[in-house]
């Protein structure tokens, strides 16, 4: 029988189906006579045995693969056989161009194939075929298929290396995070292909720019660790840092026309000064890491152990106030608006207060800053504009029509999720809200980028009936090109300057500047942080249109409020809520 996968002489059946077997795992296979002549040979046996067709089959075992060894040899193979059943060794063997090479052949007793022969199976590997495999295998599991870097599982293998080398000899070790900045809008503008060029590109300038007993690895999307071993001093160390930085951000064109620059965030920690274990020490990195991309991007940042107490302590706030969340630990307070012209309390803004177990009542200050980069912020957001809204329909239904001005956070009108979640909130909770009743503060975007979703998302909530505010308007140099580029309806003034104002000079000029500048572009203008008398009579000679401090009244509960408001009339606006 003729075929691809086997030569016989005889009928298929299961020795046809091992035959086929043993090919696709890339070994040798033949079943011989009890004389031990080949019935049945696989593909690959006849190309080891450079014999083609069924010129292999009837062939004795010896003539055909044993050509290279003296008769001793043979005769010790066939009484080992004849005794034991089996015979495990090496053959020599020579390639069409005369080369020798080596194959490990193992020959055992097979039983009876068919009718009343006795026979043989002889599995022959293929050493190429096998060191070729094994490659392959440890390419896969010890590199990054895109990039041909080390991954992580080699990494941390050389890592711990040099941790145990250094130990001995008290040199340093340099582990470095990077983050690539900017990464995402690559892949999001320009598609997948062009993110792996570019990240197949960095790779290489990074390799290029390092020496050669450094390592620097890829752990997955756009983050790469570089280990420097046996750097001499700190200075050493940053001076290879400055030239990654620089390589990196090199321009780029992974794209026919298509010109491109990233940057990079790098966190770095000296180990023994850092004397901890592998993943410690990345984890250090990491941390120092977003410490750099906090404090701008395109530049690195040492591990302190203060990062880790810093780190600690977010977790713990994330953790705790996930929890006081799900166990209503959370209270909005109001603080009123006036309109300085008719002297009516016009509208509220919501501030969030956390009633702590143990600590009391704790102010935003002293608890956002540790969520704000975190998705708790987006869900202790929609909960802050959810209540906001619930309540202020409640008072509506009464009679009593406020604005309320919530502050947002930057990740929230960042997130491009956020118009269609403001929307499901509106209709949640007051489905026929007055366009124009619901106001939304907001800081100064800081980037291009962020300047750009700010756009898109202020033109998405306005058409569901949302206002703008401008928050801490005059605490920034570039707030001007927000007024020009935001679709705004009106500024918060920076409470500094209003407490600086009645005692100084300039700050006063500047307040004067604020309020005439934001007439001009059609803006109402709030002061925030009104704390005395003096405060609301310069203010009211400036023409602002709104205030909003404790001279007017201190943030209430909603029931507070209410009773506050009954109270409050014109006459009395210089009183002040004790």
């Amino acid at each position: 029988m003729h075929s691809d996968h086997l030569l016989s002489r005889n009928p298929p059946g299961t020795q046809g189906q091992l035959l086929d077997k043993f090919n696709l795992a890339q070994v040798g296979l033949l079943c011989l006579d009890k004389d031990l002549r080949i019935r049945e040979a696989n593909a690959l046996a006849c190309t080891i045995a450079a014999c083609p067709g069924d010129a292999l089959i009837g062939q004795d075992i010896f003539a055909s693969f044993f050509g290279q060894h003296d008769e001793a040899t043979c005769r010790a193979v066939a009484t080992a056989l004849r005794t034991t059943g089996y015979w495990n060794g090496e053959i020599s063997l020579r390639r069409p161009d005369g080369s020798p090479y080596t194959e490990q052949i193992s020959i055992a007793d097979a039983g009876t194939w068919s009718g009343s022969d006795h026979g043989y199976l002889a599995i022959i590997t293929n050493y190429t075929c096998a060191s070729q495999a094994r490659e392959q295998v440890h390419q896969f599991a010890h590199f990054d298929a895109l990039t041909g870097l080390p991954n992580r599982l080699l990494l941390m293998d050389r890592l711990e290396q040099i941790i145990a080398a250094n130990r001995r000899t008290d040199s340093l070790l340099a582990i470095c995070f990077i983050d690539l900045d900017g990464f995402k809008h690559v892949n999001d503008s320009l598609g997948h292909d062009a993110g792996d060029a570019l990240l197949i590109e960095i790779a290489r300038r990074m390799q290029a720019s390092l020496r050669s007993a450094d390592t620097v690895a890829r752990i997955g999307g756009d983050e790469f660790i570089v280990l420097l071993s046996v750097i001499d001093s700190e200075d050493e160390c940053y001076q290879t840092i400055e030239r990654l930085l620089k390589v990196i951000a090199e321009p780029c064109t992974p794209v026919a026309g298509a010109q491109i620059q990233v940057s990079a965030s790098i966190g770095v920690t000296i180990f023994p000064d850092d004397d901890s274990d592998g993943e410690t020490l990345i984890r250090h990195a990491d941390h120092a890491m977003y410490a750099a991309k906090r404090a701008g991007k395109n530049s690195y940042c040492m591990f302190d152990a203060r990062m880790e107490q810093r780190l600690e302590a977010r977790q713990d706030t994330l953790l705790r106030v996930s929890r006081a969340m799900r166990t209503g630990q959370f209270e909005l307070q109001y603080q009123p608006t006036l309109d300085v012209r008719s002297g009516r309390i016009v509208g509220v803004e919501a501030l969030i207060r956390w009633n702590h177990p143990v600590l009391g009542c704790l102010l935003p200050g002293e608890f956002i800053p540790l969520i704000e980069d975190n998705s708790a912020a987006l869900e202790l957001g929609e909960w802050v504009i959810r209540e906001a809204l619930r309540q202020c329909h409640a008072w509506h239904q009464r009679g009593l029509d406020l604005d309320v001005n919530i502050n947002l956070f930057a990740r929230q009108l960042q997130h491009p999720g956020f118009p269609a979640a403001l929307a499901r909130m509106i209709a949640e909770t007051w489905p026929d809200m007055p366009s124009g009743r619901l106001i939304l503060d907001i800081a100064e975007p800081t980037t291009g980028k962020a300047l750009e979703s700010a756009q898109t998302a202020i033109r998405s909530c306005r058409a569901l009936g949302a206002n703008f505010h401008l928050d801490q308007f005059g605490a920034r140099d570039s707030a001007l090109k927000s007024l020009r580029s935001l679709d705004l309806d009106g500024v918060k003034i920076y409470r500094t300057l209003i407490n600086d104002m009645p005692y100084d000079r300039s700050a006063a000029s500047l307040v004067e500047g604020i309020v005439g500048l934001c007439q001009a572009f059609g803006l109402s203008v709030t002061a925030v942080g009104v704390a005395n008398e003096d405060h609301r009579c310069v203010l009211s000679q400036l023409s602002c249109d709104f205030m909003q401090g404790n001279q007017i009244s201190s943030p209430l509960l909603a029931p507070e409020l209410e009773e506050w408001l009954a109270s409050f009339s014109s006459n009395a606006s210089g009183a002040r809520h004790e």
